[in-house]
Order: structure tokens, then sequence, then C-alpha cells
């Protein structure tokens, strides 16, 4: 059985994040001995770590230096070509170019620094025995990349979500080194078939590589299905970190502009940053209707999420993100048959077929409270056909048994050829 490495910027510490790792490992350790390598820092290695099999050990690399330990790096590798040609690169658009160049070099600086670490560590040492797979497309990827130029034995692979393929998800405007690292990889892995066209049309010039993969992540079959009550109101779900690029303030927003003829009961599970702006928000503008019933939950572990929907019948879900990669608390929806509403960034049209209302990229709160209406007032044979829909859409594409099955058989085959 060959080694695996798996690289992982938190992983298995902290409670967010990278969660949806945890469903992948029992897949890949039927195919390979696996090792996790994470960038925790100290601090959140103190903090709350996950259960891994006992065959699963764990490898720790530091990716914070210090101002001193960038220029050491950036002075004995300055003249490195690949570096320059990337920041020649990118003045084809020179909107925001010292920022580019600042993320450019820092990307590249990361890069060296994990490279070393790696080889200090010798895990790339028996190459004909080892896998490499970044679960983000970051400078973990080109590092490993570093060293697949010295040895071209090394096979790496790499998913790709969405703060790591969007070029709007930066301050710049810029993702690094993506056409390298799309033309190197033995293997990158999109969420959505919307992600890898996006990716061949930005980085690659409209020109697919024999490379790049769909392999959607997934969520388990759930038997759970509550009933609704009679009487009961509209119950309408959302789940995210409260943050400006998940847009909840328009949720509430929403809620402010229905008609005061529907009963409308709104449950959000997450917390973040602007969660004091949304309770004042709630307090001004929901407080004085009767007929919405707000419940913040925070931050909530995500079996009691699941364990929430087996009990509790949902009418709908409801995502208002700005950006997004194909996210799976839409996909743990619609495997419990929910319909939903969503904007249509990322790869979240993927998700959404029959099944419920897409909303345009940026719609205004009127638009999502139409929406909402819209499903409140919608008929009994409508429902049901929503329901159903939502359900197909996770059997055909987010089923994660057949998903992590048909990705790591990729992988397999990839590590095994000549």
């Amino acid at each position: 059985m060959k080694k695996l490495y798996l690289f992982t910027s938190v992983f298995p510490y902290g409670l967010t994040g990278e969660a949806f790792i945890e469903p992948e490992l029992q897949y890949l350790l039927r195919e390979f001995n696996l090792t996790i390598v994470t960038c925790a820092s100290e601090n959140e290695m103190q903090g709350v770590k996950r259960k891994l099999p006992d065959e699963v050990s764990i490898v720790h690399l530091k990716d914070r230096l210090s101002k001193v330990q960038k220029i050491q790096f950036l002075l004995c590798n300055s003249f490195q070509p690949m570096l320059w040609k990337e920041l020649f690169y990118s003045v084809k658009s020179k909107k925001k170019l010292l920022l580019k160049w600042k993320e450019i070099v820092g990307f590249y600086i990361m890069a060296k620094n994990i490279e070393y670490q790696i080889a200090e560590l010798g895990l790339a040492e028996n190459s004909d025995n080892s896998m490499f797979y970044t679960y983000w497309n970051s400078y973990q990827a080109l590092a490993l990349l570093f060293l697949k130029e010295k040895n071209s034995e090394l096979k790496v692979v790499s998913r790709i979500h969405g703060y790591d393929l969007y070029k709007e998800r930066t301050n710049s405007g810029w993702q690094p080194f993506k056409q390298y690292m799309g033309n190197t990889l033995n293997g990158l892995f999109f969420i959505t078939e919307t992600a890898k066209q996006y990716f061949i049309r930005t980085y690659l010039e409209g020109q697919p590589g024999s490379r790049l993969y769909v392999c959607r992540l997934g969520v388990p079959q759930k038997e759970a299905r509550p009933k609704k009550l009679e009487g009961s109101s509209f119950h309408l779900v959302s789940c995210s970190n409260v943050i400006s690029l998940k847009r909840v303030g328009l949720i509430v927003d929403a809620l402010a502009l229905c008609s005061k003829d529907i009963c409308v009961k709104w449950t959000h599970f997450g917390d973040g940053i602007q969660m004091p702006d949304i309770k004042e928000q709630i307090r001004s503008k929901l407080l004085q209707k009767s007929n919405i019933e707000v419940s913040l939950k925070g931050y909530v572990e995500h079996k009691s999420i699941m364990r929430f929907y087996d009990e509790n019948f949902v009418d709908c879900f409801l995502s208002t993100s700005s950006s997004e990669g194909c996210p799976v608390s839409i996909q743990e929806a619609v495997s419990y048959g929910i319909p939903v509403i969503a904007t249509n960034v990322g790869g979240v049209s993927e998700l959404i077929n029959g099944n419920g209302i897409l909303l345009k990229a940026d719609p205004t709160a009127a638009e999502i409270s139409s929406s909402i209406e819209t499903m409140y007032y919608a008929s009994e044979e409508q429902v049901k056909k929503w329901r159903q829909a939502s359900f197909e859409c996770w059997a055909k594409r987010f089923d994660a048994d057949k998903n992590y099955r048909e990705f790591v058989e990729i992988v397999r085959k990839i590590a095994n050829k000549g």
C-alpha cells in the first residue's frame, strides 16, 4: 500500500473550516497509508483536535514567518525565473499591480518555506512509494511542485474549491501561479464543472488540460424525513459564517419586507464577526413583526445540525452568499429533500435544478423576499416536486459514497502510473 501525504491548513485541529475533510478519510485509508501534514499554529494545536483513526499519523509544518525570515527567503530566491515570469505575467492587467506583486512574492516565499521543511523531513525521498495531495490549491501545492521539478517521479495532486480559485476572492484580484500549477500537477480536482470551466477560461487561455477532473464533494444519505406539523410557520434555515461575504444581513432585510400575512420562522446556524451587527439589525427591523420568529443558533457542531434536520421539518434553505465553491451546507439541505433559494455564484447553480429558486448573483432584499413568498404560497403539488427534485439532485451529484469512491480511484491510478 502506498503512502499518501494529505496537506491541510489546520485539520485535524479546530472546529470549523475543514470539517468536510473528515468523511473523506475512510475512503483514502482503503487505498493508502495516510499521513496528514498540517500547518496549524501552536495556538490552534492547543484547541480542539478531531479524533482520527489510529493508523493515521500527523506531521506539523510551520507556515508563519517573521519579517526577517521573509526577507531572508526573498533574498535567497529573488533571481528565480519562475517568480519573475509570474510577476511579468500579472502585468497583463495593471489594476492593483503593486498589491498583485506583493501577493505573488508572499505566495512564493511561503511555498519555498514549505518546500524546505518537506525536504528537511525527507517526506519526498521515497517518491516511488509516495503520493502527495493538497486539500487546497495553495502555496503547499506550489511547494510540492518545486520538489517535483527536482524529481519528476513525484506525484502531486490538489483539490481546488472557491477561495483558492476565483480572482475576486483576493484583495489584489490575482491568484498566483495558477497557470503553472494547472499545467504541472498530476491531477487538479474541481468540486464543480462550473469551477473547472472558469479555471480553463481564466488561467489556461481556454485550452483544457488532460489532468483536470471534476470530483465533487458530497454528504451521506439521510434516512430521516420529518413531517410538517399542521399550522406550523414556514421554516426557513440558513447556515454560514456571519461575515460580509455571506451577506446574512440581506436575509434580515428580506424578512422585513415580507407580507404580514405570512408567518416565518428563521433559524440561522453560524457565528462570526458581524453577529453583533446582525442582532442589532434584527432588533430594529424584525422585533416588532409578530409574524417573524428568529432563532440564532450561533456556532453549532456539525452533528447537532444534522440532528436538527432529522427532527425538524424545514420548508426552505436560503443562501445569500456573494461567492462560493459548491457549499456543503446546501448539499446537506438537498440530501434531506429541502428546497433551496440561493444566489447564482460559483457552483451553486449545479445544486439547483427544479428544486428551488436561483437568484441572480447580487439580488436585492425585495427579490429575496419575493422568492420566500413564492415558496410560502406554492401549492402542495409544487412543494412535493421541489422536495423530490432536491433529493434527486443529491442522489445524482452529491452522494458522498459514490463521489469519494470515484475520487480515490482516480488518485490511486495516478499513484500507480509509471
